[in-house]
C-alpha cells in the first residue's frame, strides 16, 4: 500500500491499513517525523525525487518516475526488498539511506531552493518592472508554483534541518556580498567549479 499523503496525515492514513497488508510505504518528502512514530517492520519511508510544482489528475505524467532515484528509510528488511523490486518495475531507482540522512539530504537538495524562490518572488515585488524577468528566473522561482499549505507542513516538519541548511548559505552570501562591495571576486571564481556537479541535468 502507497500512502500519498501530506506528511501530517501519514500516521493516521497509517494506522488505517489492515495488518494483513505486508508492505506500507509513505511518499511524504520528510522522514524523521514520520519514522518516530511509526516503529513497524512492515512499513518503509519512501521518498520518489521526482516531483512537480502542479497536482491533480491533470498533472499526471506516465514517465515521472523513470530515471528517478526513489529513497528508502527501511523498515522490516524483507520490506525493503518487497519495496526496491516494485521501486525498479516502474523505472526508478530505490537508494536505501536513514530518516536522518534523508532529511538533510532533502533540506538542500529540495526544501531550500523551495524556500529561496519565494523569497526571490517576494523580493521581485520591490522592482517597477519585474515583467523583464527571463530564463534564469523562470529555471529559479518554477516551484514556488507548489501548493502553499503542503509546502508549510514540509517546512514545518524539516524544520531543523531547513534551518541549518538556510543558515549555512546565508553566511555563504553575506561573505559572497563581502566579497563584491570589496571588488574581490576570486572566491565567486571558485564558486563556479561546483556547477561540474551539476552533471548533464
Amino acid at each position: 500500500v502507497f500512502l500519498a499523503v501530506p506528511p501530517d496525515a501519514v500516521v493516521e492514513a497509517y494506522s488505517q491499513v489492515p495488518a494483513s497488508v505486508p508492505v506500507v510505504t509513505d511518499t511524504a518528502s520528510v522522514k524523521g517525523t514520520v519514522m518516530s512514530r511509526i516503529g513497524d517492520d512492515r512499513f518503509v519511508g519512501g521518498h520518489p525525487m521526482a516531483g512537480k510544482e502542479s497536482g491533480g489528475l491533470g498533472a499526471a505524467e506516465a514517465s515521472l518516475f523513470l530515471g528517478a532515484y526513489w529513497l528508502l528509510c527501511p523498515g522490516g528488511p524483507s520490506a525493503v526488498e518487497t519495496l526496491s523490486s516494485v521501486v525498479r518495475s516502474i523505472g526508478a531507482k530505490p537508494l536505501i539511506m536513514s530518516a536522518e540522512e534523508h532529511d538533510r539530504h532533502v533540506a538542500l537538495l529540495s526544501h531550500l531552493p523551495h524556500l529561496l524562490a519565494l523569497h526571490l518572488l517576494d523580493l521581485s515585488g520591490a522592482l517597477p518592472f519585474p515583467e523583464v524577468a527571463a530564463g534564469s528566473w523562470r529555471d529559479l522561482t518554477r516551484v514556488a508554483a507548489a501548493d502553499p499549505a503542503l509546502w508549510i507542513q514540509i517546512l514545518r516538519a524539516n524544520a531543523p534541518a531547513v534551518a541549518d541548511a538556510a543558515e549555512t548559505l546565508g553566511r555563504r552570501l553575506q561573505q559572497d556580498a563581502g566579497r563584491l562591495r570589496a571588488g574581490d571576486t576570486g572566491g565567486l571564481e571558485r564558486l563556479f567549479e561546483a556547477r561540474d556537479r551539476r552533471g548533464g541535468s
